[in-house]
């Protein structure tokens, strides 16, 4: 119990436990003598600091507003009774304490607390057990030290009595749901065997502009998630804590994962080697931005920038076909967009030119197909040749030519 005490006292904002012990005191003194007006204001000073010590956004306008009253109140006893030193004194220093509490509990200084809570989740495609021991061991293997697991149940009195601080490092829970107590923080990790979002799976879907991260949505039948519940007060601490929750849900992927969510910012990302990598650096928010495959859009069919260019691209077909025949295939590379099928559902896709013969296009696909079934990224496709819908080649280091079909997918659509 006093070591979590000593860790509560070393996390909260500068002022703060002298400051409840103050209102506490006045409160206690106001009981004992029978003054409502001390038991009040004893009651509001040790309520206003205890939302600065949750580190609210909005705690300092409830300090504010207390010391301006206060104040208030002394310049109008002075005005009624007859000014005092105590009163003058009195009323200054409540004005001096309406200015600091605006300073010292800024939003900045309190670790700018995210209004929507800070996480990483993980969208799987079906549900998968995470025992508390197992996420004991996934926590030491990413963020280093000792890790002590207790069940909701459980005295954590050998846990709280520790004295070193990797013995103070633990995790508390069941059943999916987790608060872990590291060197960086409080955590909730969550392991949900359901939907994200459980009621508008579809309503959600349709809101994202890449068919690749709609179909995520749909697809995804459970999600694991790791929570900041306390924002560092530097910027170094919350740049820590946000490369730890990288690392740590890193190791939470398997061949299950479809996506990395960040529900604050609205993004999502499809899974993949790359998104992984930046994750196990370290580097969240390029895990988030930097795409791990092209996004796949939906434009409609009477677009005509897209008619246009589709068109282009088969006028000019046969310039390339007379590149290819003449190419260097140690430095030149050639690739078509055209329609693939399977199952009744086609997707306009990149593959990388293999040969071409007869009026038959062979390649392999340069993109991982949203739902064309068992087809991957990489595996070999044939097409006709008179179903392109766009081509580009480069010749070593000249400028690519082709990518007739570009310009309706950079334009936006009117409507």
């Amino acid at each position: 119990m006093l070591a979590r005490l000593r860790q509560w006292l070393g996390n909260t904002p500068e002022g703060v436990p002298l400051n409840l012990a103050m209102g506490l005191l006045a409160f206690v003194v106001g009981l004992i003598q029978a003054q409502p007006q001390l038991i009040l204001l004893g009651a509001c000073y040790t309520a206003a600091f205890l939302l600065v010590s949750v580190r609210l956004r909005w705690a300092r306008y409830a300090l504010v507003i207390l010391f301006l009253f206060m104040g208030a109140r002394l310049i109008a006893n002075a005005f009624w009774y007859g000014p005092s030193l105590i009163r003058l004194f009195g009323s200054g220093f409540c004005l001096w304490m309406a200015m600091d509490a605006w300073r010292r509990y800024s939003p900045e200084n309190l670790g700018d607390v995210i209004e929507q809570p800070f996480a990483l989740v993980l969208l799987v495609a079906k549900p998968r057990k995470l025992e508390g021991e197992e996420l004991a061991r996934l926590l030491e293997s990413s963020w280093g030290g000792q890790f002590a697991y207790e069940s909701a149940e459980e005295n954590a009195t050998g846990v709280e009595e520790a004295d070193t601080e990797d013995d103070r490092q633990f995790i508390v829970g069941k059943e999916g749901h987790f608060m872990v107590h590291s060197r960086r923080g409080w955590f909730l990790v969550h392991n949900v065997a359901e939907p994200y979002w459980t009621d508008d799976t579809d309503v959600v879907a349709e809101m994202h502009e890449d068919m690749r991260s709609a179909q995520i949505v749909r697809d995804h039948q459970a999600w694991l998630s790791i929570d900041l519940l306390r924002v560092g007060q530097s910027d170094d601490e919350q740049a820590l804590q946000l490369r730890a929750m990288g690392k740590f849900i890193a190791t939470l992927a398997d061949d299950e994962t479809l996506g990395l969510l960040r529900p604050d910012l609205g993004q999502l990302n499809a899974w993949g080697p790359v998104v992984k990598d930046h994750l196990e650096r370290g580097q969240v928010d390029a895990a988030i931005y930097e795409l791990n495959e092209p996004p796949v859009i939906s434009i409609a069919d009477d677009n005509q920038q897209l008619l246009d260019g589709v068109a282009e691209a088969k006028r000019r077909w046969p310039e390339f076909v007379a590149a290819y025949a003449n190419h260097d295939q140690a430095r030149d590379n050639f690739a078509v967009k055209a329609p693939v099928t399977r199952s009744d559902v086609t997707e306009f896709i990149w593959m990388e030119i293999t040969k071409l013969d007869a009026g038959r296009v062979h390649g392999t696909l340069q993109n991982e197909p949203v739902n064309l079934g068992s087809l991957k990224l990489g595996d070999p496709v044939e097409i006709a040749a008179g179903d392109i819908n766009d081509w580009v080649y480069s010749l070593g280091s000249q400028p690519p030519v082709g990518l007739f079909t570009l310009a309706a997918f950079d334009t936006p659509e009117e409507g």
